[in-house]
């Protein structure tokens, strides 16, 4: 719900009337007409529905009334003041420590975190890269990028993409799965999956209407990025995130095998504590990775 406040040079001359005790001098200070402040006071008083000055001979007098108020303005104004200063000054700055999935850190991510540094330089990055899923608290880390389905405990999270997968594979695994026909037979090939991953190829194998009874044999690696860094070295065929191995398909050390994209309801999610407080620092790192992964998108 949005917050119901006044107006806030109404509240500046409310405040600075009461301090110096005069309309006139107040619009003086303020750079206004002595009517000005007059209007924004009366303004001020119709919204509260209350006096907020005696008026006397000599200038006004805020009213015993309005004291609570006008301590509390200023602290207001105070404290506005006291960031609009801090920003001017010093901008952001501090340490920023980020957890990263290893596929999205090594395909994706540190390539470009360059940019993030030329935009922020006064802000520290450590990078982390965690194949396990690290307790935020107790690890002292301030955001995560994480792969999965969106629901972690005690965690918050924005999803940065929905995860498309290609099957893919270097040269050598393509000429050797596919036939006369352009059909692809996977029996000639070595099927490489990440610990945990491996329904993604059942989903595949479902959506393409191929029987599992086919012969097929599974590499099993740690990580995605082992996966992709062996898909690249030819030991045999992945299904990849087009934005993990875009600048492979573009070189030439990777191909497309099929068409198709398999869509696997999972995703890669920006995290943080939800008892966090806001901090600048992650919101600008937050809006960077937006605007990072809005600048390309499936060829």
């Amino acid at each position: 719900m949005a917050r119901q406040i006044p107006n806030l040079n109404q509240l500046k001359a409310f405040e600075a009337a009461a301090r110096l005790g005069s309309f006139r001098d107040t619009g003086d200070e303020l750079n206004v007409t002595h009517s000005a402040v007059s209007h924004q006071i009366k303004a001020l008083e119709a919204y509260l529905g209350a006096p907020l000055f005696h008026r006397e001979s000599r200038g006004v007098r805020v009213t015993d009334a309005a004291l609570p108020l006008l301590g509390d303005v200023q602290r207001a104004l105070d404290i506005l003041a006291d960031s609009t200063a801090q920003f001017k000054s010093s901008g952001l700055s501090g340490t920023l420590r980020i957890s990263v999935a290893p596929s999205f850190a090594s395909r994706w991510l540190l390539k470009r975190l360059v940019s993030f540094q030329e935009r922020f330089p006064s802000i520290l990055l450590e990078t982390e890269i965690a194949s396990v899923r690290q307790d935020l608290e107790h690890a002292h880390i301030d955001l995560a990028i994480r792969h999965g389905a969106g629901e972690w405990n005690g965690l918050a999270s924005e999803k940065l993409f929905d995860e498309s997968l290609w099957l893919v594979g270097a040269a050598k695994a393509a000429r050797s799965v596919k036939g006369r026909d352009g059909a692809i037979d996977l029996a000639k090939t070595k099927l490489l999956t990440a610990s945990g991953r491996k329904d993604e190829w059942d989903m595949w194998f479902e959506k393409n209407a191929i029987s599992r009874t086919d012969k097929v044999d599974f590499i099993t690696y740690p990580t995605q990025a082992l996966v992709l860094d062996g898909a690249v070295s030819g030991l045999g065929v992945a299904l990849a995130d087009f934005r993990l191995v875009e600048e492979e398909i573009r070189e030439g050390r990777l191909a497309r095998l099929t068409d198709g994209q398999l869509q696997t309801g999972r995703g890669f999610h920006l995290v943080w504590r939800k008892r966090s407080s806001v901090d600048a620092k992650r919101l600008a790192f937050r809006n960077w990775l937006l605007d990072e992964l809005s600048k390309r998108d499936m060829p």
